[in-house]
């Protein structure tokens, strides 16, 4: 469960709390652990003056894809990757529940504040002056082990492969705590004659139901919520019809073979549908992330380390934020004009509205009929000026968040990344405009003193897209390296014919049958869906019946 031994020659590669890697050295002021400064050695520009100019409010639909790509996109980058946190303290926190900078940084050398400018346009009148939300990630050295490379290291909490820990857990602890341990399945709970997530007690006070899964952070988003339950229904389903197809299995064959095709059935669709949108078509098939063959791939390659990367979590993931939604519309069967709205700000930690009536169902197949916001680098101001995350949190700008947490990793500089993918270092800003619009370089020219202060997740953000994909060239660079290792680097990969535990080449090209499509037909009452599920409804992608979306046949597994 913790991902030990995938790689038998180096048994902790991949494994949950061990150390993201790095694609360049990490970039302290210190060497060690203090924040990045300037080239001049002057503080950086404040994330939120970067927010405030360079990620605008302003809505452009996406004009090809559903919001179900951001949710895949979502539940793929919580199965990956998942920052060990530091408590909230008084040593780790200068910012107080009304955001007010109560504690000096200087005498407290954990303490990292988000600061707001005292003239700022949206905070300032609330009197806001930082955000209270956020705490620097933990650390190798927090947790007790020598730093590598001579600095300090975030952990991630997650094993490195894409194995649906968020559906499974990352420990034998945390698994055994999700199974019924009969029939093979998952804990459940049963209400309106459907099957629910089991209970937890990690939601605000008012909320009428709360959702338990192997993510800690499913009941925070209401889409997370929402496909939560699909998640958790998708095993059961599976493990209910390869029992009665095998009688004779236990419940602890049942469950891991149920495992085993659901894992393979959600890199299939990650690696196949999800990633030759998000990195382009043609770059997944040159740089060896997808195949289209009817054999085995058979890459697994023992020297490849597949750590997820610091810089994947730290910025690159994050600018998919910007096809966030502030609410997300309910619709029937007839895809009619919504019925009600899933608001993200009014549903924070509060999953309640999930089970109302017909919400699920129609929440789930509004994600695969509206667009998604553009890939851009434009943020909803739900995001930016409204975003509520709790009680005790100011309202904050999460896209400020996402700027200090490159900076809290350590992470080295726009330039430095774009001359690891191979691309020109800038030296002067004009340099910027190959990947850059001039609008934006000359935005950043006003903020940052030098080129070579440019953070990651900023310059990334603001690139022209790549051909035929969602991130620009540098992004695209950096996720290439990502899924490249995830799948090479796992013995277990699905499309592994040669190693781990394979499937027969039957049995794989049957997992290959299974579409994003079919998972939503599968784990909801929707009779109907359009076969490309991440692609608009159109007359060249019409909606079907469900019946006419392949099934997986589970017969393959019978014995």
């Amino acid at each position: 469960m913790d991902g030990s031994c995938n790689n038998k020659l180096h048994p902790t590669w991949g494994m949950s709390f061990t150390r993201f890697g790095r694609l360049v050295p990490a970039n302290y002021a210190d060497g060690y652990y203090a924040p990045r400064l300037a080239k001049s050695g002057n503080t950086l520009p404040l994330a939120r003056v970067l927010s405030r100019i360079l990620s605008p409010d302003k809505k452009i639909k996406d004009k090809k894809h559903t919001a179900l790509v951001m949710q895949w996109a979502q539940v793929a980058t919580h199965d990956l990757i998942q920052s060990d946190f530091r408590d909230d303290t008084e040593e780790t926190n200068c910012c107080s529940e009304k955001g007010k900078l109560v504690r000096d940084p200087a005498k407290y050398p954990l303490c990292y504040p988000a600061l707001v400018p005292k003239d700022d346009p949206d905070y300032a009148k609330l009197g806001i002056e930082c955000f209270n939300l956020f705490v620097r990630r933990n650390t190798d050295v927090a947790r007790g082990c020598a730093p590598c490379n001579g600095v300090q290291n975030q952990l991630t909490a997650t094993t490195a492969y894409f194995d649906l820990s968020l559906v499974y857990g990352s420990s034998d602890e945390e698994a055994a705590s999700l199974r019924e341990f009969k029939g093979g399945r998952l804990l459940a709970d049963i209400r309106g004659n459907k099957e629910w997530p089991p209970n937890s007690k990690t939601c605000v006070k008012e909320a009428e139901i709360c959702y338990k899964t192997g993510d800690r952070r499913t009941n925070l988003g209401i889409n997370l919520a929402f496909f939560g339950v699909a998640l958790m229904r998708q095993h059961n389903r599976m493990a209910q019809e390869l029992s009665k197809l095998n009688p004779h299995w236990d419940d602890e064959k049942l469950y891991q073979e149920t495992k085993r095709i659901y894992i393979a059935i959600s890199q299939h669709i990650t690696y196949n549908e999800l990633l030759p949108i998000i990195l382009g078509v043609e770059n997944a098939y040159l740089e060896k992330i997808t195949y289209d063959t009817t054999s085995y791939v058979n890459d697994y390659n023992s020297s490849v380390h597949a750590n997820a990367l610091g810089e994947v979590s730290a910025a690159v993931l994050r600018s998919f934020h910007t096809l966030l939604s502030a609410d997300y519309n309910m619709v029937n069967e007839n895809r009619d004009p919504p019925h009600g709205k899933a608001n993200v700000n009014n549903l924070f930690n509060n999953p309640t509205i999930v089970e109302k009536g017909d919400n699920y169902d129609c929440a789930m197949r509004g994600l695969a009929t509206n667009p998604q916001q553009g890939a851009d680098q434009y943020y909803d101001k739900m995001f930016t000026i409204d975003l509520y995350l709790g009680a005790k949190i100011v309202i904050t700008d999460g896209r400020a968040l996402d700027i200090q947490r490159g900076r809290d990793y350590g992470l080295g500089t726009y330039n430095q990344y774009r001359e690891f993918c191979g691309f020109p270092r800038a030296v002067k800003w004009e340099d910027f405009l190959d990947f850059i619009p001039f609008e934006d370089v000359m935005d950043m020219k006003s903020i940052y003193e030098s080129p070579e202060d440019v953070d990651l997740s900023v310059g990334g953000s603001v690139e022209k897209l790549a051909t035929g994909s969602l991130v620009g060239p540098t992004f695209q660079c950096i996720l290439n390296k990502q899924y490249y290792r995830a799948r090479v680097g796992d013995r277990f990969f699905f499309e592994n014919g040669n190693c781990g535990n394979p499937f027969t080449l039957d049995q794989l090209n049957e997992i290959r049958k299974y579409t994003i499509s079919r998972f939503i037909c599968d784990n909801t009452d929707t009779v109907s869906m359009q076969r490309r599920g991440f692609v608009q409804i159109s007359n060249g992608n019409p909606l079907v019946r469900c019946e006419l979306i392949p099934k997986i046949n589970l017969s393959l597994w019978k014995e």
